[in-house]
């Protein structure tokens, strides 16, 4: 089974679907309605999670043409969408990501879903997903903080992850370039729930936002619409510089002063930004479908 290291995984410009997406597409791949647009997947890797392998397992149905049309696709398996966190600070520090695991499938799904490594990577997926999301996220509604601050969130979640995961350090200059997933999570999370006044949160919210973390990685990204709206809008948008970032830390009482010094002091280093989203084809779930047939175009 081929599996790949991270560098090899950021390299690759991949095809995503969330699942109501590969539902559509195992349905209906074949039965001569799918156009040469839609053919051009098979042309490009598909990245599918264990997560969404393991819901449509529950449909005997789906599964057994799941079987027939991924493995006419170069479809590979991740683990774990938060690994891709883990993988990043590991990359930064040279260090291996024990989570990440990206392979080839390899069918039939119903054996894969129950390998042991499978079900306990869903479980560790399901466990970072709070039960309590709609509640969660009621208290940030419409606060609209100041961009700069969600900036110090990202860089002071990366640290603390970095200590967590790795018990190392993560410098608080780290270039955001690295860690795409992370500030993709963190800006969908900050225009979808902080920047709007009122909204209401799904129970699949926490799934579709975990999810957004592989985008920065993929050349197609297919989402249910609200979220496929919520990437567009910061699509393009420039992150803070480092030493804008580091300022902000500062003056919030965030970051210690030596920090701010050390950065202030080598400006020149920390002066550039993280274009968000940069090259990423972005299609709702209904644009996803007019790819299958002109009638809906």
């Amino acid at each position: 089974m081929k599996v790949l290291e991270f560098k090899e995984f950021a390299e690759t410009r991949w095809n995503f679907l969330d699942t109501n997406c590969l539902s559509y597409l195992v349905k209906n791949f074949g039965t001569g309605i799918e156009s040469e647009e839609t053919k051009g997947f098979q042309t490009n890797p598909l990245l599918i999670t264990q997560s969404q392998l393991m819901e449509m397992s529950k449909d005997t149905r789906l599964v057994e043409k799941a079987d027939q049309v991924l493995n006419k696709f170069q479809v590979f398996v991740l683990s774990d969408v938060f690994a891709v966190w883990e993988a990043e600070i590991g990359q930064y520090l040279k260090q291996k990501s024990p989570r990440f695991k990206v392979y080839r499938f390899q069918g039939p799904t119903k054996d894969l879903v129950n390998r042991p490594d499978f079900i306990t990577a869903v479980s560790t997926f399901h466990q970072n997903i709070d039960d309590d999301f709609s509640n969660m996220v009621s208290g940030d509604i419409g606060t609209n903080i100041d961009e700069r601050d969600l900036n110090v969130v990202v860089v002071d979640k990366i640290c603390g992850y970095a200590r967590e995961w790795f018990g190392s350090e993560v410098p608080l200059f780290a270039s955001p370039s690295i860690f795409r997933g992370f500030y993709t999570y963190f800006y969908t999370y900050f225009f979808r729930y902080i920047k709007k006044q009122e909204i209401t949160v799904s129970s699949n919210d926490a799934v579709d936002l975990a999810n957004t973390i592989v985008a920065p990685y993929c050349r197609r990204y297919c989402a249910e619409h609200s979220f496929a709206s919520t990437l567009k809008e910061f699509q393009g948008r420039f992150t803070s510089t480092v030493i804008a970032i580091a300022k902000r830390g500062y003056m919030t009482g965030r970051w210690e002063e030596r920090d701010w010094d050390f950065i202030r002091k080598h400006r020149s280093l920390f002066d550039k930004k993280y274009k968000l989203l940069s090259g990423v084809e972005i299609l709702s779930y209904r644009n996803f479908i007019k790819l299958f047939t002109d009638d809906e175009k």
